[in-house]
This record gives C-alpha cells, structure tokens and sequence, in this order.
C-alpha cells in the first residue's frame, strides 16, 4: 500500500471526507470590513453541485463575497500575488441562478448588490445543451485571460473558454465561525506515513 493509498484508508477511518484537500485556511480578522469568518481552498476539483454539497457537509457553505473589501481580501489571501502558481486557480462560490434565471443569489442567504464579474458576463451562453446557473471564482485569469479575480457564470461542470469541453475547479467554503470538521492535511500525511514507515520496519524485521 502506498502512501496515498494509506491517506485515504485513514481519512475513512477518522471520518473526514475522502474528498476534502484543504490547501488554504484563512480567517478575515483584520481590515476595512473584516468579518471574523474562515475561508477554506481546496485542492480537489468538482462540479458545483459537489462543491456545494461539500460545504455544507463541513459545516460551512461556499463563499458569498458581498463587498469590494471581501473580493480584495480573497484576492490576496487566497489567489496571491498576480503571476504566482496559486493565482492560476479558479474556485466555485455560492453565487447561482439555478432557481429563477438571471435572479443570482447566494446560497448563504446573504443579500448585497455587490458584483464582480468580467466583462460581458454572467452572458447564460449555452454550453453542453444548458445554460450557465452557477459562478466561478478568478475564471477568467485562470483561463489564461485577464480580469484577475474576476467572476464567471459556467455550467455545474464548468466550461473551459468557448465551451468546448468541461472543466472542473475547486471550492471556497466559507465558514462563520472557526471550522470544526476540516482535516488538516499535514497531519494526517505525517500520520500516513509514520505508519506506512511502521509497517515495513516490521516487515523487515519479520
């Protein structure tokens, strides 16, 4: 058994969600409009609709970013500096008008008129026979495009630039309150390993 392999054996034993990779945990505790909440970047990518269900899974729900000063956080928290390997990811957030089209709305049952999408979006273009209910995070930038940061509207699968094909991406949760069930990926693959390194120690030794 490999050392993945391992991780996953154990994730399942200590109950946290096999497809849960935090590789950003930040709380928003200081600033102009800082509201004390945790935002979480995962590292595995889905459709919406996983993402979504995710969240709520983990006790928290995928990001509403209601102001100028939120979208600036995240920008710098989580995507970084501009050019930078983490500014070339794009994540799902809890934007969407799934319900009634063109009415967004945020899953956290949030109300602002803040936005931020690129220019010409959300457009609703038809994309695998469907239009485009749910918003992506830094789409754009991430597409090799500009408008760092910027939202797109896409299908729950994502669409890469034209709509080719699907593309997935990755989930900011947002959390009101300091996360209870998120693994600690660190810990849990020094775990992985010390007991991979245990068994064959004792397989040699056999």
């Amino acid at each position: 058994m490999n050392i993945k392999s391992l991780n996953c054996v154990l994730a399942v034993v200590l109950g946290i969600p096999s497809v849960t990779s935090a590789s950003s945990l930040v709380q928003w505790n200081s600033g102009t409009g800082a509201n004390d909440h945790y935002y979480l970047a995962t590292d595995n990518l889905s459709t919406w609709t996983e993402a979504n269900a995710l969240a709520t899974s983990l006790g928290g729900y995928l990001a509403s970013i209601t102001t100028q000063q939120e979208q600036s956080f995240l920008e710098s928290a989580i995507l970084g500096d501009i050019g930078s390997p983490s500014s070339l990811n794009a994540y799902w957030i809890g934007f969407t008008d799934s319900a009634s089209e063109g009415n967004f709305l945020w899953t956290s049952g949030e109300v602002s008129s803040f936005t931020n999408w690129s220019p010409g979006e959300p457009n609703n273009a038809a994309a695998f026979g469907g239009g485009e209910d749910f918003t992506v995070f830094n789409w754009s930038y991430s597409n090799g495009q500009s408008n760092f940061g910027r939202w797109n509207d896409t299908p729950d699968i994502g669409c890469t630039p034209n709509c080719t094909s699907s593309q997935s991406y990755k989930a900011l949760i947002e959390f009101d309150s300091a996360p209870t069930t998120v693994p600690l990926p660190g810990a849990i693959w020094f775990f992985g390993t010390a007991v991979l390194g245990l068994g064959g120690l004792l397989k040699r030794n056999a």
